[in-house]
């Protein structure tokens, strides 16, 4: 990363500290989280550095789509702290600007204090071009989303890439919305509720217990599948196998699934990267190797890249900017053509 790229980081995320000091008085609704819960911030942040670096180079347009998009604004309970969203780490991370950000979030009032944030943050133009927030359950109108990709991929004759994020707090989308989701090219990182899915489960197989609970897994699995686990681990692994089923049926291609484990032994959760399998991958490994998940020292260095300049977030995008030169280099490249094709990715 030379002397212009690292200027242009700067200027990109400059803005972190101020947006985050806009939030802490502006009477709108911010999310709660504990302080493990900005780690997937980070990653995220990584993994849009990633993808915007290399997919933008393979097709017309690139889309960001957030499926639980929350308010623009998350507090961390342990420290008070406020830190920028996914929707904004996504914009800001970008080092290609996303075409499309579609925006989805259930509850109104969270919906509004999105809404109201990025109006103020994005310029009205930008926003109104890329920007489309939906006050909707996005399992209810997945179909829509994707029906907008392929519209575009026909009518336009465009070739169309998405990044997706799922941030489940609970059991909130159903597999029904992941499977409409693989219809399209599309990677997907999606948050494994691992701690707080244990406690459903462990109700659920009780012989007595709740139906709902049941009724809960059983909408988030697809079917009575989960019955067959015998511990949260299981339910990981079976969650993993049927997106790779379902991404073989869908896509004919072969998957790369890989989680990062974040958290202690009280609250833990798993980030699960779902996408082609090829040289892209490596970033992914590199970024679960970079920083050990579940040391509390990274949520410090996390807290410190969302609010703050750090040496040690240069470091993670130097190391981030290597990484990718070495896959940018894996095929050979052939007299006016590309290192890599669309196929690499899709």
């Amino acid at each position: 990363m030379g002397k212009g790229e690292i200027e242009w980081l700067w200027k990109k995320i400059e803005p972190l500290v101020k947006i985050s000091e806009s939030f802490e008085n502006d009477n709108l609704k911010v999310n709660e989280g504990h302080h493990w819960s900005i780690l997937k911030l980070l990653i995220l942040a990584q993994w849009v550095w990633v993808y915007t670096t290399i997919i933008p180079k393979h097709v017309d347009q690139c889309y960001y789509i957030d499926l639980l998009a929350g308010s623009g604004a998350m507090r961390v309970k342990e420290t008070n702290d406020i830190v920028i969203g996914s929707p904004l780490i996504a914009h800001l991370f970008a080092r290609e600007d996303f075409d499309k950000i579609l925006l989805v979030e259930i509850d109104k009032t969270t919906f509004a204090a999105l809404q109201a944030r990025l109006k103020r943050i994005i310029p009205a133009y930008e926003f109104k071009s890329k920007f489309e927030l939906i006050n909707a359950d996005c399992n209810d109108i997945v179909s829509n989303i994707v029906s907008k990709v392929e519209n575009t991929i026909s009518a336009e004759k465009k070739k169309v890439h998405c990044l997706t994020f799922v941030d489940n707090w609970g059991l909130d989308t159903a597999w029904k919305t992941i499977e409409a989701l693989m219809q399209i090219y599309t990677d997907l990182i999606i948050l494994f509720p691992t701690v707080g899915i244990r406690r459903v489960f462990s109700i659920a197989k009780d012989s007595q217990g709740s139906q709902a609970f049941s009724s809960s897994l059983v909408r988030f699995f697809g079917d009575y599948s989960w019955k067959e686990a015998e511990d949260v681990e299981d339910l990981l692994e079976l969650y993993k196998s049927k997106l790779s089923d379902k991404f073989k049926e869908k896509r004919r291609r072969d998957l790369y699934v890989s989680e990062i484990r974040v958290g202690d032994k009280q609250f833990y959760y798993d980030l699960i990267l779902v996408c082609k399998k090829g040289p892209y991958v490596d970033a992914w490994e590199y970024i679960k190797k970079r920083l050990n998940w579940t040391d509390p020292e990274t949520v410090n260095i996390a807290m410190n890249t969302l609010k703050r300049r750090d040496q040690v977030m240069l470091e993670i995008f130097a190391g981030l900017d290597y990484k990718i030169s070495e896959i940018e280099k894996k095929k050979p490249r052939k007299a006016g053509k590309r290192t890599h094709t669309l196929e690499d990715f899709t």
